[in-house]
Order: structure tokens, then C-alpha cells, then sequence
């Protein structure tokens, strides 16, 4: 079981809005007893704007694990615990809790709570603040039904009960849900006038509590409850100016002589992967690539491997891999990635300026980003070939509501090893008008990563992905 919270001023740990990513306080993973229970010693959360007090939950099965590590396994159910008025009124009245200034918001106003039963949630709590409190639930929190590949919710409103976003709806706390085939559900937790972007929470599904900053200008991309609140008409002012600041494109072409210094030095990087990987080919017996896809499991011998081989770019590796497979337009992570990559000769960057200068800096500087793709690069490669790979059959699927639009410029493609997973997304939902599926074989100069030996690439989804180097003159990947 994995559960996290924010503290006693409603901050979270991990969260790049907060600076305090790569921080893991109050967050844990437990294994459960024979009975399906477990035990946390935490604090009792904070509260932030237009959410009731809760922590977020979700059960994971089917893993291995040592003493530092659960891995391989897949998300079965997620959620949120929430706590009794009168407990909070009495914690929220000690010092820790009364420096918060955000004003609390009572279960009953919480949309979450109201919108996915959190009354069956609440956990029963015994003591005092004074002394101690403890608390426990054997109640299911509202879970969402598991497909063969994702989760969903086959009692998720209709899309007539929401509005088109607007600019206007974007204030904290408004509910709404992403224009997938699922219907994503959200809460808008902030928005940024400097950078023009928002952020949301994810309140269900796999990625039940994930972040996502985003373009102020996306929020097209999704639908919002219809009492929801409005901003200010000066508010909404300021979000346009935002939108005609930043809504403008920031290409950045290939030179051919860059291309090809490039390819010299990921050349130079292979093969100092191959010879690396080739003192270590005793961790390397028994790789079963095709059972691995059929499970959509990577291995944890080729996760540990990648971080070794990696040294210090290894942090920057699993920080790209969890913002891609959340959402790569979250923040500037994939952005910047995408730039440099151009900068390298190795694809064009087609896409919007840059928001926050700290984006190319510091720790995300362009030559910290360099070198961690040409790293990674060359181990990929050299991986994938030593396995016995030349060329590579990938998938992708995708379902629209509408016409199906032309497929836009991309530095980096996300396609699956699985068909399954491929299907999933052409089957789309209730109101899909067109679905397609590709498949195709890709050669390895294309693999930048995938879930055989990438863990961010396993978890909260099982999709068995390949992220690949963009190619604008292939029309499918």
C-alpha cells in the first residue's frame, strides 16, 4: 500500500510547484499482513485551498520486493481517506496547523469528497492531539473499474453536466475533468500569472494524485463542473496576456554538421556502454524480452543497471520518465529535453518559448540535458542490441472525439510493445467518433527508453512503452 499527504502547511513533498522535488517526506509504501492490513505512523495532514483534509492511497499488487524495494507491480485500486469534522476542527487549533493561511475547506464543501463518496472513506479516529491519535478503515474508498489495461469509471457523469473550459475557469479549487476517453477527473490546486500556467491534481484513476502545470492556454483541453466558480473579469485579463506572451513558437532547427559531430559522440558512448555492459554480462543471463511484453513488466536487474551506467544523469533520467508517462507537457522537463535535442541535430524541436527560464538551468542546464540523452542513447541502443535486436515492431492506437487531426511535429513518441495496450487506446469511450491503430518496426537508433529497463516506465501504468526519437518524415511514429 502507498500512501501520501501534504504536512501541516499543505505542501507535498516531490512536487516542482513547491520546489521540493525529489523530497520524499510523507510518502510511504508498506507491504499489508496476511489479513490485508497495514500500519502508518504519520502526521495528521494539512489542508490546502478547495480540498477537504485527506491522504491519498492506493494498492498495488502483483510486485517483487526487497528491503529498500517494491517493483513490477500494478496499480488495483486508488483513492482517499478522509478524517471527522470535529477531529480536524481540534487539530487544526493547535500552533502547528493555526500559521497555515489557506482557509479550510470542510469535507462537506470538498468536491472530491462529494463527487466520489468520501463519506465511505472517513477513517475512525481515537485520542487526543494532545497525546496521540490513531486511526484505521476497513471501508473501500471509491474505486474506479479495472480494464484489461485501465482503469475507468463507468459511472462518470455525462459530459452535458460540464462546460467547455475557459480562461475564466480557472480558479483553485474548480473541478473538472481532462477531454480523454476516460474523462480524467481534476482539481485546478494553482495558477501562475508570471510562467501562464496552471497546475491540477489528478483525483482518480492510476495517477490518483499526480500534478500536472500546464499551459494556460490548454484549458480547452478539458471540461468543468457548471457551478463552478468564475474568475475575476482583471484575473482573467491578465491569464490572455499570459496567452500572448508565451502562445507563440519557439522552433529550433536541425544543422546538418551538429547532426553528425552528435552521432560521433554517441558513437564514442556505446562504446563505452558496450564495454561496461560487457563486465557485468552475468546480470544479464536470463532476459525474456517477449515475456516481459506479454507481462508489461521490466526488469529491476536492467533498472539498477541504467542508474549505474547513468551516474549522475541517473536522477535526471527517472525525473524525464515519470513527467512522460504522467503527461509530457506537465511543466518544462520534456520541453527542454526536446530543445537540446534539436540543439543536438538529432530532431527538430517544433513547439512553443519557453515559460521559466529555470527550465535551461542549473541542475536542467543544456549541457546537463546533452549529456544525459547521449548517455542514454547509447546504453538503450547498446542494451536492446546485445539482447538481439535490430529492429523493433511498436504499436500505438488512438481514438478521437472529433475528425482525426493532423499528427503534429514531436521530438519524443511514446508507442507500446504491446498490442493490448495499442487496443485500449483504439477503443476509446462513449463518445469516440475515430479510431486508429499503427504498427510498425522501428530501428534502434530510435529508442531513447522503454519499461524493459526503465522503472518510472511501469508504474502508476502497465503499457509496456518505448519512448522514441521523434522522425517528421514518418507519418505514423
Amino acid at each position: 500500500m502507498d500512501i501520501w499527504h501534504a504536512d501541516g502547511l499543505g505542501a507535498y513533498s516531490d512536487e516542482s510547484s513547491q520546489g521540493t522535488v525529489g523530497q520524499t517526506w510523507l510518502r510511504g509504501v508498506q507491504l499489508t499482513d496476511a489479513d490485508g492490513l497495514v500500519r502508518f505512523t504519520t502526521i495528521y495532514p494539512g489542508f490546502y485551498q478547495g480540498r477537504a483534509p485527506h491522504i491519498h492511497v492506493k494498492v498495488h499488487t502483483g510486485g517483487s520486493h526487497s528491503r529498500t524495494r517494491y517493483s513490477r507491480g500494478h496499480v488495483v485500486r486508488s483513492g482517499e481517506f478522509f478524517f471527522p469534522e470535529a477531529t480536524s476542527t481540534r487539530v487544526y487549533r493547535t500552533s502547528t496547523y493555526t500559521r497555515d493561511p489557506n482557509t479550510r475547506t470542510r469535507n462537506a464543501a470538498g468536491r472530491v469528497y462529494t463527487g466520489q463518496h468520501g463519506a465511505s472513506s472517513i477513517l475512525r479516529i481515537a485520542g487526543s492531539p494532545a497525546i496521540g491519535l490513531r486511526g484505521g478503515s476497513r471501508s473501500r474508498s471509491r474505486v474506479h473499474a479495472m480494464t484489461g489495461v485501465y482503469e475507468s469509471d463507468p459511472r462518470a457523469a455525462p459530459d452535458s453536466e460540464f462546460r467547455a473550459g475557459e480562461l475564466a475557469d480557472l480558479v483553485v479549487g474548480n473541478r473538472g475533468r481532462l477531454l480523454d476517453a476516460r474523462r480524467t477527473p481534476v482539481a485546478v490546486t494553482g495558477v501562475n500569472l508570471e510562467t501562464g500556467m496552471f497546475a491540477v491534481e489528478v483525483l482518480g484513476f492510476e495517477d490518483a494524485g499526480a500534478r500536472w502545470e500546464l499551459p494556460v492556454e490548454d484549458v480547452g483541453g478539458f471540461q468543468f463542473a457548471r457551478d463552478g466558480r468564475r474568475a475575476a473579469d482583471d484575473v482573467v485579463a491578465s491569464l490572455a496576456e499570459a496567452v500572448r506572451r508565451f502562445d507563440r513558437p519557439g522552433d529550433v532547427a536541425c544543422e546538418p554538421r551538429v547532426r553528425e559531430s552528435t552521432l560521433r559522440r554517441v558513437g564514442e558512448e556505446r562504446r563505452r556502454a558496450r564495454e561496461w555492459l560487457a563486465a557485468r554480462r552475468d546480470r544479464l543471463g536470463g532476459i525474456d524480452v517477449a515475456g516481459a511484453i506479454a507481462r508489461r513488466e521490466g526488469d529491476p536487474r536492467l533498472f539498477a543497471l541504467v542508474d549505474e551506467f547513468l551516474g549522475e544523469s541517473a536522477e535526471m533520467d527517472r525525473r524525464f520518465a515519470a513527467v512522460f508517462v504522467s503527461h509530457p507537457g506537465s511543466g518544462e522537463v520534456v520541453k527542454g529535453h526536446a530543445i537540446v535535442l534539436a540543439e543536438l541535430g538529432l530532431c527538430p524541436y517544433s513547439g512553443k518559448v519557453v515559460r521559466d527560464p529555470r527550465a535551461l538551468a542549473g541542475e536542467w542546464a543544456r549541457e546537463r540535458r546533452a549529456a544525459h540523452l547521449l548517455a542514454r542513447l547509447a546504453f538503450t541502443r547498446e542494451l536492446w542490441s546485445l539482447l538481439g535486436a535490430a529492429a523493433l515492431p511498436v504499436y500505438r492506437g488512438a481514438a478521437t472525439d472529433g475528425p482525426l487531426p493532423r499528427r503534429r511535429p514531436a521530438s519524443f513518441v511514446s508507442a507500446t510493445f504491446s498490442r493490448e495496450v495499442a487496443e485500449a487506446h483504439f477503443a476509446g469511450g462513449p463518445t469516440t467518433r475515430v479510431a486508429v491503430m499503427w504498427r510498425q518496426a522501428v530501428p534502434l537508433e530510435r529508442l531513447l527508453m522503454t519499461f524493459l529497463e526503465t522503472e518510472a516506465l511501469n508504474h502508476p501504468f502497465k503499457e509496456a512503452e518505448a519512448v522514441l526519437l521523434g522522425d517528421p518524415d514518418n507519418r505514423a511514429f
